[in-house]
């Protein structure tokens, strides 16, 4: 990125759930928990966990893989971490972050940065943000129902769950 560019617009969703913070917490720090929660997620292998860090990988089931690295790690509260290409090649900033609201509730906050279109002219980077804006922000709502539905329940989140994405989980044949 020259000097004088922004980075990309951040996308967030956040979610009320019917589970208290710790409950959350237990659910978003546990290792490989993706392959519980994450409707587009194959296999989560976990090389470090938890804290600072940390590594992990997802395997979707289009086929696509990408590396997670804690960059910190604040207990009970939430992490940033970094994807990347298994090649190492930046894609995206990611906060998860969770928020007591009273009651047996919480808030559960994912704020995604995107990474990849850093290097790209400011118009060029323009366009591919509102190209993949829209279905990475369907990607987060179905990771963040698919944490919601998990820590209600206990049950495990089926494929496809909260509908097919393209780029990580077409539709099943």
């Amino acid at each position: 990125m020259t000097a004088g560019q922004a980075p990309a617009r951040a996308i967030r969703v956040d979610r009320s759930i019917a589970a208290p913070s710790a409950h959350l917490w237990s659910v978003i720090s546990s290792p490989g928990y993706l392959e519980r929660c994450h409707p587009f997620c194959a296999a989560n292998p976990v090389a470090r966990w938890p804290g600072t860090g940390s590594h992990d990988i997802i395997y979707y089931y289009s086929g696509r893989v990408v590396h997670r690295r804690l960059l910190t790690w604040d207990d009970g509260i939430g992490y940033d971490l970094r994807v990347t290409t298994p090649d190492g090649i930046p894609q995206a900033q990611v906060r998860w972050q969770i928020d007591e609201l009273g009651e047996g509730q919480s808030r559960l906050m994912v704020t995604l940065q995107p990474l990849f279109s850093d290097h790209l002219p400011v118009a060029i980077r323009s366009l591919a943000y509102v190209m993949a804006g829209r279905p990475m922000r369907k990607y987060l709502a179905a990771v963040v129902a698919g944490v919601a539905y998990h820590a209600e329940t206990g049950e495990q989140v089926a494929r496809n769950q909260f509908g097919p994405h393209r780029w990580f989980s077409p539709r099943a044949s």
